[in-house]
């Protein structure tokens, strides 16, 4: 594919020496990395790469190759994009923002199919993106978190809101879109697993853009999400916690992650004032800090049903009871060929994280640290300040497949 870019606009090309080991946010310096040459536009774009981060402070958009030069939209080998690229990159390459730009703004993508899977974590939603991996003619995308960088550090001068009406932000959002769809061949329908912290805030100027977009929704009741997300991310916990004190100290008022603690109100279709209304009590647990985090997303999802997105959800429990009858349900109402089914119930027999440190073997000694008791009650008013059903109940989206 022809670029359109004049080959003087340079990339510049870095060895990464060694990954950071802490939470992988997408950032330009989460890399210790030496400059080893320039290359042109058109050579980049030949290149195995993937959209690690766009800067819009830094004004460059920052890509990843892996280690061995693999296919980086395998998701067999790469089931968390964010994650392995941090874990497994080898070159780091830096494009000029006006260029990154000019070059996507050039493709006329809107006619591509894409299925667009949101998710609250812990739900089997990287499950779908294996059985999508498998499937002919299907590219997939599995957690490319291009934007949370700037959506976390790169806004201090306006609340999250304006922030995410802005024209700043579309332009942001649709170029890296468009580039994770660009991946693969015209003939090929994408299977997009949206990134946890991101991409329910990027839905509107990408739903305005793609005629043929299906919007899903995975999801799991509260309870056991919570319990596995405490096991399969305890080395995070400080992290949250920090999070949690930030709010309760009145600092950090913009800071994404925070947000989540306030309410995540991160999508753009939420009324301010609500955004700025601190949840009573404050998470001071991971444990906590996730029922915020499953509210929020649950929440933004019905809100986006109501403000007529078509958002069909799928639930992990019926993916449990029936695994068969629920991927045959899908397929029906993404106009899959129901040939197809074998193949793709195959593909859910092996673990979707093996090749990560909360994989089903990492984690089966894991003891959850946390001490659950002392949390339920608290827990339990979260969910009630959202106008979510107990901590215990059996949760049922609207348009469950």
């Amino acid at each position: 594919m022809e670029s359109g870019l004049e080959t003087e606009y340079l990339v510049q090309k870095m060895s990464i020496q060694m990954s950071s080991r802490v939470l992988p946010i997408p950032k330009h310096y989460s890399y210790i990395s030496t400059h080893i040459a320039f290359i042109t536009v058109e050579e980049l774009l030949r290149l195995p790469i993937s959209l690690h981060c766009i800067s819009l402070e830094q004004r460059k958009a920052y890509f990843v190759e892996m280690s061995d030069g693999s296919n980086p939209y395998n998701t067999r080998r790469f089931s968390i994009q964010f994650v392995s690229q941090r874990e497994l990159g080898k070159y780091l390459y830096a494009l000029p923002l006006d260029q990154f730009y000019q070059y996507v703004e050039g493709l006329d993508l809107s006619q591509r199919r894409v299925v667009w899977l949101f998710h609250s974590a812990r739900c089997g939603s990287t499950v779908w993106a294996q059985v999508f991996n498998e499937l002919p003619n299907w590219g997939v995308v599995s957690e490319c978190n291009f934007l949370l960088h700037s959506l976390m550090y790169e806004n201090n001068s306006e609340p999250i809101n304006n922030f995410l009406h802005s024209e700043t932000f579309a332009r942001a959002t649709l170029a890296g879109f468009k580039f994770n769809v660009s991946r693969f061949p015209e003939s090929y329908s994408i299977f997009v697993k949206g990134a946890t912290f991101q991409d329910l805030s990027l839905l509107h100027p990408v739903a305005k853009y793609f005629k043929n977009l299906k919007l899903l929704f995975s999801y799991r009741n509260c309870l056991p999400s919570t319990e596995s997300w405490s096991q399969a991310f305890a080395k995070y916990k400080l992290m949250f916690l920090e999070s949690s004190r930030r709010i309760v100290n009145g600092k950090y008022t913009n800071d994404y992650i925070s947000l989540f603690i306030v309410g995540a109100h991160t999508q753009w279709w939420l009324h301010p004032a609500r955004s700025r209304v601190i949840p009573n009590p404050v998470p001071v647990s991971q444990f906590e800090w996730y029922v915020v985090y499953w509210c929020s997303m649950v929440c933004g999802v019905r809100r986006a049903q109501e403000q007529g997105y078509g958002v069909h959800c799928i639930k992990y429990e019926d993916m449990q009871a029936d695994c068969e009858g629920l991927i045959r349900r899908v397929f029906n109402h993404l106009g899959i060929d129901e040939s197809l089914v074998a193949m793709a119930l195959q593909s859910t027999r092996q673990d979707s994280h093996a090749d990560t440190y909360f994989s089903h073997r990492k984690r089966k000694d894991r003891v959850n640290s946390e001490t659950l008791t002392e949390s339920l009650s608290r827990a339990n008013k979260i969910l009630e300040y959202y106008d979510c059903l107990s901590l215990n109940s059996d949760l049922v989206m609207p348009s469950t497949l």
